[in-house]
């Protein structure tokens, strides 16, 4: 949705992270998923004002920077350890690398660069956020993304949680994880051991 790829494709990424990678968070996977787009509020800004100038440019078009989901996973690494730094940075980097499919582009060396790179594999249109999903749900290009993630987020969640329910997956697996195996009081400047 909205000059990007859809929330299938994103939820895909934790889904198939965790299952390939088991060692991964995946409350942080979530986090870092969801940071290049501010956390949604980009998406809530681009429905109130009709337009996707913030979610690529204006306001969060720095956290579509591989450098800057770097530092910030580097944060994240320190103030609650290894896992969940590398799970957010494997997180947010899925997410910049498949939001390249668009032809909005992103800013993927911010602050080096302020070049825009985009693969422009389908349709956008920035006259709001309805015309902008009409565009996108009627690529045949997008079509075959969005069949293919959810085929891999079933089966993903399914071997994972004994679910087929995606939704359903990401409570238990939410559940199952904390985050990083404490709380986050005393998680901080603390080193998580690899459970």
């Amino acid at each position: 949705m909205g000059a990007g790829i859809s929330v299938t494709a994103h939820l895909t990424e934790m889904y198939v992270a965790k299952l390939k990678l088991p060692r991964l968070n995946f409350r942080w996977l979530v986090v870092g998923c969801y940071f290049p787009d501010g956390l949604g509020l980009s998406k809530l800004l681009q429905i109130i004002t009709g337009s996707s100038i913030f979610h690529r440019d204006i306001v969060f078009g720095w956290t579509h920077s591989i450098p800057v989901c770097g530092a910030v996973a580097l944060l994240v690494g320190i103030l609650f350890g290894r896992r969940a730094g590398w799970s957010f940075a494997f997180a947010a980097w899925c997410h910049t690398v498949m939001d390249l499919g668009d032809p909005l582009g992103e800013k993927l060396l911010f602050p080096f660069s302020d070049r825009n790179f985009s693969l422009g594999l389908w349709s956008w249109s920035d006259t709001g956020i309805m015309r902008d999903m009409l565009a996108y749900y009627t690529s045949p290009v997008s079509l075959g993304v969005e069949l293919v993630c959810l085929v891999l987020a079933v089966v993903a969640a399914r071997r994972m949680t004994g679910s087929y329910n995606p939704f359903k997956a990401t409570a238990l697996l939410w559940r199952r994880e904390g985050w990083g195996g404490c709380r986050v009081e005393t998680c901080l400047a603390t080193d998580l051991p690899m459970a």
